[in-house]
Order: C-alpha cells, then sequence, then structure tokens
C-alpha cells in the first residue's frame, strides 16, 4: 500500500513549521540555563565611602588601571575610588586581578564596572560575597 503526502503550500508550510518548532523539554532546558538575576549586596545600605578628593575623568580615554596600564576590563572601588583591572579570563585575556588585590588588602566590597552604567543600573561586583550584585544606591554611591 503506497501512502502519498499532499504537497500543497499550505501543507508544506505546516509541515516544515511542526519540523522547526521547539519541544517543550527543549524550552525548559533552555530556561533552567538562565542565571538568577544579581541579589541586594547586604554591603549596599552601610557602604564606607571616603571623602579622599578621588575623581574618575569624564573622559573614558583617560581611564587606566591606578596599578598598571591596563585600560579595559576597568573597575572603580566604591568605597575609595580606585580605578582597577579585573580578574585574568581562563584564555589569559581580561586583567591582572588588581581590583581583586585591592579588595585584598583594604576590605572595600563593592565594585561597578565602568562601560556598563546606564541609568537602569550597571555591573556591580561584591567581592565580599564574590557575586555579581546590585546596589540600590548605586546613583548616590557614584556621586
Amino acid at each position: 500500500q503506497r501512502y502519498y503526502l499532499n504537497l500543497s503550500q499550505e501543507n508544506i508550510y505546516l509541515y516544515q513549521t511542526i519540523l522547526d518548532s521547539t519541544s517543550a523539554e527543549f524550552k525548559a532546558e533552555v530556561a533552567a540555563w538562565k542565571p538568577d538575576p544579581p541579589k541586594k549586596s547586604i554591603h549596599a545600605d552601610n557602604l564606607v565611602q571616603l571623602d579622599n578628593g578621588v575623581k574618575i575623568p569624564s573622559d573614558p580615554s583617560k581611564w587606566k588601571c591606578c596599578k598598571c596600564d591596563l585600560t579595559e576590563n576597568l573597575w572603580l572601588n566604591l568605597s575609595d575610588g580606585s580605578l582597577l583591572c579585573g580578574r585574568k579570563n581562563w584564555d589569559g585575556s581580561g586583567g591582572n586581578g588588581h581590583a581583586l588585590e585591592h579588595f585584598n588588602e583594604t576590605k572595600y566590597p563593592l565594585c561597578v564596572k565602568l562601560g556598563t552604567i546606564t541609568s537602569e543600573g550597571a555591573d556591580v561586583f561584591s567581592y565580599a560575597e564574590d557575586d555579581m550584585v546590585t546596589d540600590p544606591h548605586l546613583a548616590k554611591h557614584l556621586r
């Protein structure tokens, strides 16, 4: 016995839609890959900020790590205004880890990544919590 497909344009479209569709199982698996949103830092409400006169240049071309000459992957410490490079990535790119060294010396916990600051927030890392966090007082801390 032979079966024939009705290959009208409508049916071809229907068959292709079924073949291209994503299964519910795959959608659930992809949803599980999404990271949880960052939690509020436990240091945000009582962050120590030094009145030491440090100012960050408004011209991004003048930004550089205060311990080396790197000009990318820079993190601003929200307690003392130090501008430092981030950690070295697994592939050798990134920074020299000066922001982490600074935390180990000072215990000033929160840093914000330069280049990520928008009116909605920024990438904030807490070295004390060893995690990305949110800082609901970010605008105040940046002033």
